[in-house]
């Protein structure tokens, strides 16, 4: 969707002349790529940062959810902190990936 309402001008965002390909002006250049690329990791990050801040602030579940031993400690499960390393996981391998396509990464 991002790239789409990038690419077809209906946000008409240019980025700084040094990110356009080669004999594109500012004025012609659009780089949907660069803006889809940063819209989707903006959702990633939004997403990671309310599960971080509910676990930890709102529900204190990072708090209540092991025994305060030392064996709680290194051996209690969270919920909330599985479900951010399975999401901060998949966000790695996904830019990985998307990254080798964009030629200034």
């Amino acid at each position: 969707i991002a790239y789409y309402a990038q690419h077809s001008g209906l946000l008409n965002l240019k980025p700084a002349d040094e990110y356009c390909p080669n004999g594109q002006t500012s004025s012609s250049c659009t780089r949907a790529d660069l803006f889809a690329f940063q819209i989707s990791c903006g959702a990633f990050l939004t997403y990671t940062a309310y599960i971080g801040m509910t676990s930890w602030h709102i529900t204190k579940s990072a708090h209540k959810a092991i025994p305060s031993t030392l064996e709680g400690r290194l051996f209690g499960h969270i919920p909330d902190a599985e479900q951010l390393m399975v999401i901060v996981f998949s966000f790695q391998f996904w830019d990985l990936i998307v990254s080798m396509m964009i030629p200034e990464h």
